[in-house]
């Protein structure tokens, strides 16, 4: 929807979703993948994130970690 509605790309709506929602709620912790933050991740059966625009409402959950432990998949 960021990509239709907002004129974003790919990569603009990704940063949204992550890095820059944690920017907005001043969160150091959480929003990017590095030594020290927390690791609650999703793993999508696509070839990338720019696909993400094209396949709405369809079931891509692969593999699911919760505070870096896999409890999906």
């Amino acid at each position: 929807m960021a990509e239709r509605d907002k004129a974003m790309t790919p990569a603009e709506a990704l940063w949204a979703a992550t890095a820059g929602g944690a920017v907005a709620l001043e969160r150091a912790d959480v929003g990017r993948l590095m030594p020290g933050t927390r690791a609650d991740l999703v793993q999508l059966k696509t070839p990338g994130y720019v696909h993400l625009a094209y396949r709405p409402g369809v079931p891509l959950v692969q593999r699911v970690w919760k505070d870096g432990t896999l409890v999906v998949g």
